[in-house]
C-alpha cells in the first residue's frame, strides 16, 4: 500500500507564485524531495533568481489577471503531476470605494486565473490552492477578498469531486513573513507590525514561508486526503 511521505522523485511540480515567499519555499522543499520543477510568476527577473535558488527549474511568465499569459504559460508544458497555486495578493478596500473593475481584478487573480490553470494543466495527482484567512474571519474592507477566497475554498471541494481521482486540497495561511507583508513598509515598521501580530496570536509569532511549504508537501504526498482546506494561521481565526 502506498504510504504518505515527502518523496516526489520523478514528479513534475508546477508552482504558481514560485518566485518568492510561500511558493519559493515550497518549490525549494519539493526540489529537495526530488521533484522536477516549473515555476510561474509575473516577474521574469524574480523567476530567474528563484530558479537558481532552488538549484535549477523551468520558468514560465504568468499573470493570473491576464488570460492570454496563463494560456501561453501552459503551452507545451508536458505532463504535470502536482499543481500548486500560491500566487495572488490581497487588497483591502471599503466596498463603497470599489467598483466592477476592482471586483473583476480580484476574481481574475484569486479564482478565475487559478481555475484556468487547473483546466489547462489537468494534473495527474494533485492540486493545492492557497486562499487566506479573510475567507474565515471577515474584516473591514475585506468584502471582495472574502468573496474571492471563499470561492477558492468552495472550488477545492467541488473540484475534488469533478476531477477525482485527482486530489484537490487547499491551504489557508495567516500572517506570513513574506515580501507581501513588508511591501511599502520600512524595516522598523515591518518589525513593529510583526510584533503586534505575534502578540495577538496564540502561537505568539507570525508565520514563515516554511510553515506553508510543510503543509503543501503534506497535501501533495498524502494519498488519502482530498477536498480539505487546512488552516495554517497560528490560531488567528480564534482570536
Amino acid at each position: 500500500m502506498q504510504q504518505a511521505d515527502e518523496t516526489l522523485a520523478g514528479s513534475h511540480v508546477v508552482v504558481v507564485g514560485g518566485s518568492s515567499g510561500m511558493g519559493l519555499a515550497l518549490a525549494a522543499r519539493a526540489a529537495r524531495a526530488g521533484a522536477r520543477l516549473t515555476l510561474m510568476a509575473r516577474d521574469p527577473e524574480k523567476l530567474a533568481r528563484a530558479a537558481r535558488e532552488v538549484g535549477g527549474a523551468a520558468v514560465r511568465t504568468c499573470d493570473l489577471r491576464q488570460e492570454a499569459t496563463v494560456v501561453a504559460a501552459c503551452e507545451g508544458l508536458g505532463g504535470v503531476d502536482h499543481l500548486v497555486v500560491t500566487a495572488g495578493e490581497y487588497r483591502a478596500a471599503a466596498f463603497a470605494e470599489t467598483g466592477p473593475q476592482d471586483w473583476r481584478t480580484m476574481l481574475e487573480e484569486r479564482l478565475i486565473g487559478p481555475m484556468l490553470l487547473v483546466k489547462r494543466l489537468a494534473p495527474a495527482t494533485s492540486v493545492v490552492l492557497v486562499s487566506g484567512t479573510v475567507s474565515r474571519k471577515i474584516l473591514p474592507g475585506s468584502t471582495w477578498g472574502t468573496i474571492a477566497l471563499s470561492g477558492v475554498e468552495a472550488a477545492v471541494r467541488a473540484l475534488a469531486i469533478e476531477l477525482a481521482p485527482v486530489r484537490v486540497n487547499g491551504i489557508v495561511p495567516g500572517a506570513v513573513d513574506t515580501p507581501l507583508l513588508a511591501r511599502g513598509r520600512t524595516e522598523t515598521a515591518r518589525e513593529d507590525l510583526k510584533a503586534a501580530i505575534a502578540a495577538r496570536l496564540p502561537v505568539r509569532r507570525v508565520g514563515v514561508p516554511e510553515d506553508i511549504a510543510q503543509t503543501g508537501m503534506f497535501l501533495m504526498t498524502n494519498p488519502f486526503i482530498t477536498g480539505e482546506t487546512i488552516l495554517v494561521d497560528g490560531g488567528a481565526v480564534l482570536v
